[in-house]
């Protein structure tokens, strides 16, 4: 998933990508920032089991604030 500040010119949003990266730390999920701007979530450890991953959509449709993630 890729967090930008405007969809039009997708200009990479580091600070909401920090932010979201924090806010999911807090609920002990594990995701890092990658790419040329690091504003491309990666959820680690990359062999989670499914059972595992239920809460995260959840959890980062809670952590945005702004409507300019896209994925």
């Amino acid at each position: 998933m890729e967090i930008v500040k405007d969809r039009e010119t997708l200009e990479p949003d580091r600070l909401l990508t920090e932010d979201v990266i924090n806010d999911m730390r807090d609920r002990r999920i594990l995701i890092n920032g990658t790419g040329p701007s690091a504003n491309t979530l990666k959820i680690r450890p990359p062999g989670l089991r499914l059972r595992r991953c239920d809460p995260i959509p959840g959890n980062l449709r809670r952590g945005r604030e702004k409507p300019s993630v896209t994925a």
